[in-house]
């Protein structure tokens, strides 16, 4: 058997909290321009696994909420 509806909304609001608390690692706008200006390689390298873990995160955001489209869809199919 699937997960639980509360369930499921646990495991979002993680992965939401958990793309936030990335987003807050990244560093600014103008310190990463100013790191590619100088060539900073190390804080490049840095911004770029933090959105590399955040491309993981969305993808699992996104496949939560099409797990839960999909089953709203079937639920419809067989009321009909």
């Amino acid at each position: 058997m699937g997960m639980t509806k509360e369930e499921k909304r646990e495991r979002l609001m993680a992965a939401f909290a958990r793309f936030c608390q990335l987003g807050r690692l990244l560093p600014s706008q103008e310190d990463l321009r100013a790191a590619l200006e100088d060539g900073d390689k190390q804080k490049i390298a840095e911004a770029k696994i933090i959105l590399a873990e955040q491309a993981k995160v969305q993808a699992e955001i996104d496949a939560i909420l099409a797990e839960d489209r999909t089953a709203k869809e079937n639920r419809k199919g067989k009321r009909r």
